[in-house]
This record gives structure tokens, C-alpha cells and sequence, in this order.
């Protein structure tokens, strides 16, 4: 039962429940999708440098994750929202991240997106050295109503260590 409701949200999310894309199309202007991503990107990027301790461009819109996002890990189960030991490993000084993007999505109203990036995480470990973890990762944004878009879920997936 649980599993037809998320399908059916995922519909209706990207538009397609009851509509088909070409009748999507016909009543509403196609979303500009590579200046959705473009945007999506920079956001990531000023999340990137704010995490690396780099001064960031005021005019891009600060990464906002959703209070009770979806957050996987490939080592552990879901969370609900950032855990208490992912932000306290966001504000670690040995912590930074580097990102490539790899490809994105955006639905057919424009306000559903996927982006998925290669990263390289260099962080603390208890003992005091420091480890790079190789890894891709996937977030789902969602815009709201007044334009502001929100990290829905963030799946982190394939990490491994640089040989």
C-alpha cells in the first residue's frame, strides 16, 4: 500500500498523473531546464564553499535541506532530516567537500529537480587523521511557492577510499 502511494506522488510530482507530457506541454510553458539546473549547481557550489570556509556570492540562494528530508548513506540506514553527527561533521575544520557535476533532471513543471555529482569528502577521523572518501551523490529538489528551492532527499551512494 505504501509503496502505490509513493508512486502515485511521484506521478502527480512530475506532472504525468492523469496527464500526458505532450498534454502537460499544450497547457503550460516548458520549464527552461538548463537555467534550472545552472541555478541548482550554484546553490550546491556556495553550499560547497560555505562548508570549505570560502567566502560565498550573497546573490545565490543559500542550500536549504528540509527538516525531515530523506538522508541515505550506503553504510547505514535512512535519516530523518540532518543528524546531529552529520552537522557536527559539516563544522569539523578538517572537513571539505569538492563536487563535479555529473548530469540533472527537472520535471515538465519546472519545480521538481534531481542532480547528481560526483564528491570528495576529506574529513577527521576519532584518531585524529584524516580520510577522503570518494563517493556520487544524488539530491531531489523541490520549489516552492515562492521560488525557493529545498533539498528533499539526498542519497549518498558508491563511497569508497582513493587507492
Amino acid at each position: 500500500m505504501n509503496r502505490a502511494r509513493v508512486l502515485i506522488s511521484a506521478a502527480a510530482a512530475f506532472g504525468v498523473a492523469g496527464l500526458s507530457q505532450a498534454a502537460w506541454a499544450d497547457h503550460h510553458e516548458a520549464p527552461d531546464a538548463e537555467a534550472i539546473l545552472d541555478h541548482l549547481w550554484a546553490i550546491e557550489q556556495r553550499q560547497n564553499d560555505n562548508a570549505n570556509g570560502a567566502p560565498v556570492e550573497e546573490d545565490v540562494q543559500p542550500s536549504q535541506v528540509a527538516p525531515d528530508a530523506v538522508v541515505v548513506f550506503s553504510e547505514g540506514p535512512p535519516n530523518s532530516g540532518m543528524s546531529p553527527q552529520m552537522v557536527a561533521t559539516l563544522q569539523d575544520p578538517n572537513f571539505s567537500i569538492q563536487t563535479t557535476p555529473l548530469r540533472g533532471w527537472v520535471s515538465a513543471s519546472g519545480d521538481l529537480a534531481v542532480t547528481v555529482a560526483d564528491t570528495e569528502i576529506n574529513f577527521a577521523n576519532e584518531d585524529g587523521t584524516t580520510s577522503t572518501q570518494l563517493g556520487t551523490r544524488q539530491f531531489v529538489w523541490v520549489r516552492g511557492e515562492d521560488g525557493t528551492w529545498t533539498i528533499v532527499s539526498i542519497f549518498n551512494a558508491g563511497s569508497r577510499t582513493p587507492e
